[in-house]
């Protein structure tokens, strides 16, 4: 309830300061705003209350109903920092983002989320449910904890009060209702369905409005039927153009499925949209694969989106090098990827608009460095070292990914550049991105340059530096938040609570048997709970979520049979009537896997979410069960 109290606190909040005619600012956590009541059409002047400029990344969503859209906020310091924010005149509410190195400033979990005013000093209609679609849609990726239940409510009552923006809100009520409550969820689908049907006339956008709320019922049969409908009705309109896309997507003979493309292609001459896209692509995909490069080249050049293109250029030419196969071919198309991203680069034009100017940068850049690292392995594999290690170093960025920086140790130890090896893995291992294999590269450099002398001395010294700096962020990333208590039944059919394990250190790993990355770090949690197995303050859980299949009991005992893991696994309830988990639901978990760490006060102290790859998963645990049984929080 947090984030929905808090909602309605700004709104208590600016109604008294105005009773009481205080000055014309808004004050919320470390921001301060020159206007209490923000309009549309406004430019505000915003004040931070931080010094250290560089260190913050800073930008606001103004929502238009439940679309955000991000701006970034250029500060000057001044002793606090200080900036402006232009609200457009079809804004219905704003909200500020602030973060500090990988932090984000939640407000003490309130976010600065407000809401916009009209020129009689009243709330916008739909400025609330902006408000609220914002926490659920994009308050959560920053951190906030919310209640989607109550936010769901307030969107529902702001409809209620202003009926006028209820045709705007409806689909996105009812998706997030049935998300939260299926059987809800459904009432609202029919009734909604029947007030479409009603009409005299039904335009495109009707069928299609009718074709979603069938298709989030997972009502295929009706989905199809309606879709069929609108198709005949509508010959040039969505749903005919989409019933192309189908028959393209179900044909696997080439020759049909050319057949079918061009039809569509005449039918459609000047489609430039996601279909014509998508079209390209299968067909190009399907021609290399068969073999003809030139008809892959012919598809590929009518692409007009060049990220799409650079994508799927990326996409084969990683693959190939993987197998070691058409290297030639790959380094072609491997290279145009990045000519593409760099010319994407040199025009900003192109930022799609969820994505602020400096969100749309960085993306470009992350992108560019990983087809960097795909056309460097690429030419190490063709034996251009030189090349390859141009790109490789293209590829590091802040070397945060310990497979890229592997490579690039790896093509210097090819090329015999050992100084360079020594001074440039002495800082990964340093900063705990590396990998055994970056520290056996490393040794065999040290060996070549100063043969053996003081080698186990310097390997134990930066060692020892490396877990000083992964135990000073773990303590860094340290937290301290009630653990919602469970009883949840394991695969022998035992009932384990949360409380019964109060004094012990809890790790919950939560997974599921079709992730990849969660089975990925499972020989490593194998050799952490063999390793703690004897060990009454310890208590490892595999908490089994975010899958509810038949045979699903069965599926997981097979797999952790199958691996021969010494596992205690938990099953997460389904939530009835929701696609959500109890447990997973309860812990904010969003992605998996993600692992909880309880300390024996009975507090969650410590989140990890994925699986870096590293081999430091077990050295982790171990700094994070000794600290908190130390009780050093």
């Amino acid at each position: 309830m947090k984030t929905i109290i808090y909602i309605f606190s700004i709104l208590l909040l600016v109604s008294c300061q105005s009773e009481a005619g205080k000055e014309n600012n808004l004050k919320i956590g470390k921001l301060t705003l020159n206007n209490e009541r923000p309009t549309p059409g406004d430019s505000l002047k915003i004040s931070y209350s931080e010094t250290a400029l560089d260190s913050i990344d800073a930008y606001f969503y103004y929502m238009v109903d439940m679309q955000a859209y991000p701006v970034d906020i250029h500060f000057k310091s001044t002793p606090e920092l200080i900036g402006n924010a232009y609200i457009p005149d079809s804004a219905t509410a704003i909200a500020f983002n602030f973060k500090k190195g990988d932090t984000y400033d939640l407000n003490n979990n309130k976010g600065y989320i407000i809401p916009l005013y009209n020129n009689e000093g009243h709330i916008l209609p739909g400025s609330k449910a902006s408000m609220a679609a914002y926490a659920i849609y994009k308050g959560s990726n920053f951190g906030l904890e919310i209640d989607k239940d109550s936010l769901v409510t307030t969107i529902e009552d702001d409809i209620a009060a202003s009926p006028e923006i209820k045709e705007k809100w409806n689909t996105s009520y009812i998706t997030l209702t049935y998300n939260q409550n299926q059987a809800k969820g459904k009432k609202l689908i029919n009734e909604y369905v029947k007030s479409i049907v009603a009409k005299e006339t039904l335009t495109e956008e009707d069928y299609q409005s009718i074709a979603r709320m069938y298709g989030l019922s997972r009502d295929k049969k009706k989905t199809d039927s309606i879709k069929i409908i609108a198709a005949e009705k509508f010959p040039n309109g969505y749903f005919a153009k989409e019933s192309y896309m189908d028959s393209l997507f179900a044909t696997k003979d080439l020759e049909e499925k050319t057949k079918v493309y061009e039809a569509y292609a005449k039918k459609f001459p000047n489609d430039n949209g996601w279909s014509k896209t998508w079209a390209l692509q299968t067909m190009a995909r399907l021609n290399y694969k068969n073999g003809n490069t030139d008809k892959f080249k012919a598809y590929a050049s009518q692409i007009k989106s060049k990220a799409d293109k650079a994508g799927m250029y990326n996409d084969i030419a990683w693959k190939n090098v993987e197998k070691g196969e058409n290297l030639d071919f790959s380094a072609d198309i491997s290279k145009s990827s990045l000519g593409l991203v760099q010319s994407l680069r040199e025009n900003p034009s192109s930022k799609p608009k969820f994505l602020s100017v400096n969100q749309y940068n960085e993306r470009l850049e992350s992108t560019y460095q990983m087809y960097a690292d795909t056309y460097a392995l690429i030419l190490f594999k063709q034996g251009n070292l030189l090349e390859a290690i141009k790109y490789q170093k293209e590829a590091i960025g802040d070397g945060n990914s310990v497979d890229v920086n592997k490579r690039y140790i790896e093509f210097l130890i090819a090329d015999k550049q050992y100084a360079t090896v020594i001074n440039t893995a002495e800082n990964f291992i340093k900063k705990g991105k590396s990998n055994p294999e970056i520290l056996d590269y490393y040794k065999t450099a040290y060996k070549e340059v100063n043969g053996e002398e003081g080698l186990e001395n310097k390997i134990a010294e930066l060692n020892a530096m490396s877990h000083k700096i992964l135990k000073e962020n773990i303590k860094n990333a340290l937290i301290n938040e009630d653990a919602p208590q469970f009883t949840l039944k394991d695969i022998d059919n035992n009932n384990i609570t949360l409380p019964s394990l109060k004094g012990k250190v809890v790790i919950l790993d939560f997974w599921a048997t079709w992730c990849g990355p969660c089975k990925a770090s499972f020989p490593e949690m194998q050799e952490l709970v063999t390793k703690y197995k004897n060990n009454d303050n310890v208590a490892v859980l595999f908490v089994n979520t975010f899958e509810n299949t038949p045979k699903r009991k069965e599926d997981v005992l097979k797999f952790i049979s199958k691996n021969k893991y010494d596992f205690q696994v938990l099953l997460d309830n389904p939530i009835k009537n929701s696609r959500d988990f109890e447990v997973a639901n309860q812990y904010g978990i969003r992605g998996i896997p993600t692992k909880i760490i309880i300390g024996p006060d009975g507090n969650i102290h410590y989140r990890s979410v994925g699986y870096e790859g590293d081999g430091k998963l077990i050295e982790e645990m171990d700094i994070l069960i000794n600290l908190l049984k130390e009780k050093n929080v």
